[in-house]
């Protein structure tokens, strides 16, 4: 049996602690982007996911399929998790990172909670979408999309040298992220070099000699917890020098994660 060990990308005393209105918040912000995405009424939506319960996860926890009881389905509000394999030796190769708006059901592999997360009951989603045809296709999409990029993330490992799949990755989920609501130039991001070796197969000390060439190469802009990812060879540098790295306290309110690319 694989040994269990608590992966802590921060303290072990990180808590998920949203107030009740920061929580209503995130919930209708998932019910407009739901309702753009399957065409449903938003007072609809609200209904179902009105007495949805939310849920905090501490920073480094570790878990066997879905966070609620009984495996029940649930969508991420704000924080990052990850499906990842733990051997026996103690590594960890993380396969997929989970990021808001993504889909936690019963899972194959363990998930891990690389920040605080909160994350929302979904189930009665999926009872409803018995009978609408619109929701059980949204939902179908969502897994099957999730499902995409773990195949993206195998020809990433088998065909691409280290800057190749380190960019794809970086530039995946900086599109991610942009899709699950974070506006303005760069986006928030929390991996560290560590986690990113973890997933990409590689070092640490081999990360950060690459993401130092993209800095280079004028691809990539990060600094101050924000990340913001260019074409290749494409974007005039002095453009890029023109981004401003917001710090955490002037980042819009529902960005809820930070690069942390330690060791520079």
């Amino acid at each position: 049996m694989a040994r269990r060990r608590r992966w802590r990308s921060f303290p072990a005393n990180s808590q998920a602690t949203l107030s009740g209105a920061a929580t209503d918040f995130l919930r209708e912000q998932l019910c407009r982007r739901l309702a753009q995405q399957c065409g449903l009424p938003l007072a609809g939506l609200r209904a179902l996911l009105k007495p949805a319960k939310a849920r905090c996860i501490s920073a480094g926890e570790t878990w066997a399929g879905s966070p609620h009881p009984g495996t029940q389905p649930a969508i991420i509000l704000s924080g990052w998790g990850c499906e990842h394999r733990i051997l026996e030796c103690g590594r960890r190769q993380i396969y997929s990172f989970l990021v808001p708006g993504d889909l936690l059901s019963a899972a194959k592999a363990d998930i891990g909670s690389l920040t605080p997360m909160v994350v929302l009951d979904v189930s009665q989603l999926f009872r409803a979408a018995a009978a609408q045809g619109s929701l059980a296709q949204l939902l179908n999409d969502m897994a099957t999309r999730q499902t995409a990029y773990l195949y993206r993330h195998i020809v990433r490992l088998g065909t691409q040298n280290a800057i190749d799949r380190t960019y794809d990755l970086l530039q995946e989920l900086f599109q991610r992220l942009r899709q699950s609501g974070l506006r303005g130039p760069t986006v928030a991001f929390p991996l560290t070099q560590e986690i990113l070796a973890d997933m990409l197969g590689m070092t640490p000390v081999h990360i950060n000699r690459v993401l130092q060439h993209m800095r280079r190469e004028g691809c990539l802009v990060v600094g101050r917890g924000r990340l913001a990812v260019y074409p290749r060879r494409s974007t005039p540098p002095a453009m890029k020098s023109r981004i401003k790295l917001t710090t955490d306290k002037e980042a819009p309110r529902t960005e809820v994660a930070h690069l942390s690319i330690s060791g520079e």
